[in-house]
């Protein structure tokens, strides 16, 4: 049994796939384009897993890909010893035994985002078989086509609505902020906050008012949202007249739920653009039911 158990794994979701690290292993590195970046999880003292993606139309020659990686390898440590992975379903790669740790690198064919994908797994000390098959196994790619798609990372677990997609993702310490657009109208912003026992006194329309460039024009009412209390602010973020008169006018809705009764973290949606094409900022939040997750 790996010592990595599956109650001390977390689950994350990034531009339609899916997969599972230990829970100690943090996001160091990201990208949000889906033609080509990286993913780069480490643990306290070094990267321990790179997933990287590049616009693939077909499955390229994985034959020689591996050939020129294995090459590559050679030149770094001329030491190096390689093994063939076991089969676990469709990854096909290798590990590189050198002196000071083990790299497992597989790859896999994404047709659904027409991309090929690629993990390079860092093994310090020595190899975890069972972990290694955990890693591989629970990776999925996600027919997010038409619908909603996913985005957990960073302590937030969020979705894009059908036409909108992920235009910036921010960590800072006790925050983290994911922002959505739709066209060039429209936006959403979600921000989960934590260590919220030094600052968070229980009012929510506090968090809204810092936020807002006119905290005398919003409309503050209560809401229920899982079964808890949630604060909705609306207000009119409109420059001038002319904008009112021609129907381009910029609304803007805020909704603030504490995550857990006790308040230890928090979220503050806000979604900002036409009257006619606003949607609910709940919307932009994943269903916790899913895979396990709270937020």
């Amino acid at each position: 049994m790996s010592s990595t158990t599956a109650s001390t794994m977390q689950t994350t979701f990034w531009l339609g796939m899916r997969f599972k690290t230990p829970a100690d292993w943090e996001i160091l590195r990201h990208n949000i384009e889906p033609d080509k970046g990286q993913l780069v999880f480490a643990d306290r003292t070094q990267g321990r897993l790179h997933v990287a993606w590049a616009a693939a139309d077909r499955c390229p020659d994985v034959d020689q890909l591996f050939t020129d990686r294995r090459n590559r390898d050679k030149q770094h440590s001329d030491t190096c010893r390689f093994q063939s992975i076991p089969t676990i379903g469709q990854w096909q790669g290798y590990r590189c035994q050198q002196q000071t740790q083990t790299v497992t690198r597989a790859g896999i064919h994404d047709p659904i985002h027409r991309r090929w994908v690629e993990l390079a797994i860092i093994w310090p000390d020595k190899l975890d078989q069972p972990l290694e098959q955990d890693l591989l196994s629970a990776f999925e790619v996600l027919d997010d086509r038409g619908g909603a798609t996913r985005w957990r990372a960073f302590g937030i677990d969020a979705q894009a609505p059908p036409g909108w997609r992920l235009a910036q993702a921010e960590v800072k310490p006790a925050a983290a902020t994911m922002h959505f657009a739709q066209g060039n109208h429209c936006r959403a912003i979600v921000r989960r906050y934590g260590l919220t026992d030094a600052w968070y006194h229980g009012d929510p329309q506090k968090v809204i008012q810092r936020d807002v460039k006119r905290p005398d024009r919003c409309i503050f009412e209560p809401a229920i949202y899982r079964g808890r209390g949630a604060c909705v602010a609306h207000s009119d973020e409109t420059p001038g007249l002319w904008q009112r008169l021609t129907h381009r006018g910029r609304y803007r809705t805020d909704w603030v739920w504490p995550v857990k009764p006790d308040g230890d973290r928090l979220y503050h949606v806000t979604t900002i653009g036409p009257r006619r094409e606003m949607i609910e900022p709940s919307s932009f939040l994943a269903d916790p039911s899913q895979e396990g997750c709270h937020p």
